[in-house]
């Protein structure tokens, strides 16, 4: 998440729009993740909430999904959000290509590290409502079509009728 604070902290010198940060979740690192967000001075832009049982109305309330991951395998998170017809951003780590660029695309990737590359998708997506609306409608399609229980199903059993 550092590498997501940093990001934050970019958006703000882009964009005048107000915006909120949401992270949900605990762990080991939290007390170093205050500390970071106090210091970059974003403790009004980046909520943390500690750990939540109610993620669906969390991302029900969003306008945007972020995954600032280094390394992923199929982001279950991601796969979430793209149910919950969320426009992505994410890093370029695991399957998150499969999820988010692949047709129909549903956001943007940015390489892991990359402040001002993810900062500028965050800042493409605050400010232009098509684009959220367009990647928000690939993602139902793509959640629905290629990642619904059946499709999911279909595939595992396509693949190990053979063997």
């Amino acid at each position: 998440l550092d590498f997501l604070i940093d990001a934050i902290q970019a958006l703000q010198r882009k964009t005048d729009r107000s915006f909120r940060v949401v992270i949900a979740g605990d762990g080991e690192l939290l007390e170093i993740l205050k500390r970071k967000i106090g210091q970059a001075g974003l403790t009004e832009t980046v909520l943390l909430l500690g750990y939540r049982t109610d993620t669906d109305r969390l991302l029900a309330a969003s306008d945007i999904y972020m995954n600032s991951s280094q390394s992923e395998a199929m982001s279950f998170s991601i796969l979430e959000a793209l149910a919950n017809q969320l426009p992505i951003m994410a890093t370029d780590a695991g399957g998150n290509r499969e999820l988010v660029a692949t047709k129909p695309v549903c956001g943007m990737l940015s390489p892991y590290g990359d402040v001002e590359h993810f900062s500028d998708g965050l800042c493409q997506m605050i400010e232009n409502a098509d684009l959220r609306r367009q990647y928000s409608a690939a993602a139902y399609q793509k959640a629905k079509g290629m990642f619904s229980l059946k499709q999911m199903t279909e595939h595992v059993y396509q693949t190990y009728q053979h063997e």
